[in-house]
């Protein structure tokens, strides 16, 4: 499958990548219904995009985070509003800023870095947000602050199967780091967004995908950093994974009985984009995820070297069957199962053996499937059946 020519825009400093989700939206594009055509793909989960709330995400970590304290703890000190209001003013009643002691205050819902900036007073708290530890110490590249854009495909959450793109992207900001008082709410130091960084005018574009002198780097680049640095490449990308899949594992709390009988069997997939912030101590924090609108338009020549790959094997992974409009019926014989829970299982049995190219699948695996089951819920027979097949999966 060739998607060459899917993005000819030259000019990268002439898109206006501040069109937002609405504005996309108005188009008619795409519409969500309640049915579900066979043979037709479909690319969303509904529920999924309650995470892409601030305030949703950390109430499903804080839940989980109070059923397996050791294994969440990958995300800031949070406090949500309206929820802990009075404990936020309990807490911050005598608030001083200080280096080791600075909190953000993010609005629930907010994209391209905006309404973000360091708690000062009571009077920047916002009806309804999240209030986050910052993380003072980040690992910096050439002086400068830094966050992951990682994609993540899940083509089912019953059974859960969950893939990481081996390829993603660097944000660098525009300006040295610093934790002067002065520069508190300076975004273009604190905020690594593109959006935000590419409003400076010393926004330097990638003039290729090894540009180490860009604001914007690939994966592959900063492993070559990280290697001439003597940093471990491969052990942040290990904690990495596992916070991807504990995450997904805490959206349980809201795939309701009627997400799991609506979505059950059902050509359905989805795109998520992670950010994720390593600190100097090496370990990973989850920012945010990005469920609705991932970003997978070109903003420079490094968008269009790794999204045309993201987009090309995830069409592969999830497996498009030759189908005719006029007969409402698939192209090639179609066998059919008696068990559905059986179906759903050999179908991602035969998944598993596409070819994923980019794409690297993190859950499930031989060797991690029962390290994963005691932070499941409720894992449901489909999960356990096919946790079983893979034993003498090759």
């Amino acid at each position: 499958m060739e998607i060459n020519n899917i993005f000819p825009i030259k000019d990268y400093s002439k898109i206006n990548i501040y069109q937002t989700w609405n504005d996309f939206n108005k188009s008619k594009i795409l519409e969500l219904t309640d049915k579900f055509y066979p043979y037709i793909h479909y690319n969303n989960f509904h529920f999924t995009s309650k995470l892409n709330y601030k305030d949703e995400l950390h109430r499903c970590y804080n839940r989980m985070k109070k059923l397996f304290p050791k294994d969440f703890n990958f995300m800031q000190e949070t406090y949500i509003l309206p929820d802990d209001k009075e404990i936020i003013e309990k807490k911050f009643k005598d608030y001083k800023i200080s280096k080791n002691n600075l909190w953000l205050i993010k609005p629930g819902v907010g994209s391209l870095g905006n309404g973000i900036k360091i708690l000062t007073n009571f009077s920047d708290l916002y009806d309804r947000g999240v209030i986050t530890k910052y993380i003072h110490n980040p690992l910096l590249l050439n002086g400068k602050k830094f966050d992951l854009r990682l994609y993540v495909l899940i083509t089912s959450f019953l059974p859960l199967k969950i893939y990481l793109n081996k390829e993603g992207l660097v944000r660098i900001t525009t300006k040295y780091y610093t934790l002067d008082e002065n520069n508190y709410n300076n975004s273009f130091i604190h905020l690594t967004n593109t959006g935000v960084n590419q409003k400076n005018k010393n926004y330097i574009f990638s003039k290729n995908v090894t540009d180490e002198n860009s604001n914007k780097w690939s994966l592959a680049t900063l492993k070559n950093y990280l290697k001439r640095n003597g940093i471990n490449y491969k052990k942040i990308f290990y904690k990495i994974k596992d916070i991807i899949i504990k995450s997904l594992l805490s959206s349980e709390y809201i795939f309701t009985k009627e997400s799991r009988k609506k979505y059950f069997g059902k050509k359905v997939s989805t795109i998520i984009g992670y950010d994720i912030l390593i600190d100097e101590n090496l370990k990973p924090c989850l920012l945010e995820m990005n469920c609705i609108c991932p970003d997978l338009l070109p903003h420079d020549i490094v968008d269009e070297v790794i999204k045309p790959e993201v987009i090309k094997n995830y069409l592969n992974i999830i497996g498009l069957v030759p189908f005719s409009h006029k007969s409402n019926k698939p192209l090639d014989d179609v066998y059919e199962y008696k068990d559905k829970i059986e179906e759903v299982v050999d179908d991602s049995l035969c998944e598993f053996e596409r070819a994923d190219g980019s794409f690297e699948r993190i859950f499930p695996l031989k060797d991690n499937v029962y390290y994963y089951k005691k932070v499941f819920e409720s894992p449901g027979k489909e999960n356990e059946l096919l946790w079983e097949k893979l034993k003498d999966f090759v």
